[in-house]
């Protein structure tokens, strides 16, 4: 039972790279978008005006969107990347 265990445990490692690929991506997004946010109340900070103010925050939703496109886009290639490497791969279940 304990050697399945393990059998099952060494099996299963072939998907961890993908999760830990997954995982940096997801803490770069966030730190990406940590660093916008940063970078956006320093600009808004520095309003001169209302018209400053507006510019700024519009800039900041446009590179929001952006951001957020990009990091979509990538997160799909990365997902079908995963999920067609996990068909491909051999079955954790497969009788020995």
């Amino acid at each position: 039972m304990e050697e399945n265990y393990y059998s099952s445990i060494q099996r299963m490692m072939i998907a961890l790279p993908w999760l830990a690929d997954f995982n940096k991506r997801m803490q770069s997004y966030i730190e990406q978008d940590f660093a916008a946010a940063v970078e956006f109340a320093r600009d808004l900070s520095q309003a001169r005006d209302m018209q400053d103010f507006v510019r700024i925050q519009t800039d900041y939703i446009q590179k929001c969107l952006q951001s957020f496109s990009a990091q979509t886009r990538d997160f799909s290639e990365t997902y079908t990347n995963v999920t067609s490497g996990a068909i491909k791969a051999p079955s954790l279940y497969s009788p020995e």
